[in-house]
């Protein structure tokens, strides 16, 4: 049997292919890492999990959530969204002061939305962020979706345009927030871009 020694869990942890695993038992259990569900009742959503097989203790991954920067041993993971710099990971059980739960609040830099980061089972899981750039973070759950659907762009990270011919500018892809973008509409086909549209913009400092 495969065992994965993950920072983010104080036991080694087990791993179960999708036909070893009884999905009614896992209907109400959720993956500790992104936060979503492991059995809908009649098939796992993922191809397989790793678990905790201490007694009592109720920890969960995706096989695909409990791998993300394995390689490097944890330390640090390379993302599409930010390629400048790799991400360190930051796993849902923050430091805790005189036994109080603690928490963490954070934006995420791909979907806007304020989330919070617990030592219980109500935060949203592990996180993403950037030690050189502040205030850069990524929800685990938006992370993960990217990179799985990233074939859907022009490229996987990015890509010159010829609507855009700056030498040395780049498009990078971006979550369009009106609270943070004063342009509303496409410079391209110039229809208006809505709160939460996925968009290409320009790395370059002071380039709109």
């Amino acid at each position: 049997m495969e065992v994965l020694n993950h920072p983010g869990h104080n036991h080694n942890l087990h791993w179960y292919h999708r036909s070893d695993c009884d999905y009614s038992q896992l209907v109400s259990k959720k993956c500790n890492g992104c936060m979503q569900k492991i059995s809908d009742g009649y098939v796992l959503v993922s191809w397989g999990i790793y678990r905790c097989p201490e007694k009592g203790c109720e920890f969960y991954l995706h096989s695909d959530c409990g791998n993300v920067g394995e390689r490097s041993g944890y330390s640090e993971v390379d993302h599409s969204l930010h390629p400048q710099h790799p991400l360190t990971l930051q796993f849902n059980n923050p430091p805790k002061d005189n036994d109080k739960q603690t928490e963490f609040e954070f934006v995420c830099s791909f979907c806007q939305k304020t989330k919070t980061q617990s030592s219980s089972t109500d935060g949203c899981g592990f996180l993403l962020y950037c030690a050189k750039c502040p205030d850069f973070y990524l929800d685990f759950n938006c992370a993960l979706k990217f990179e799985q659907n990233h074939e859907l762009l022009l490229t996987r990270n990015q890509f010159h345009n010829s609507f855009h011919p700056h030498q040395n500018h780049i498009l990078l892809p971006h979550a369009f927030s009106f609270l943070c973008d004063d342009e509303d509409d496409c410079r391209r086909c110039g229809l208006e871009i809505m709160d939460g549209d996925f968009i290409f913009r320009c790395n370059g400092d002071g380039c709109l």
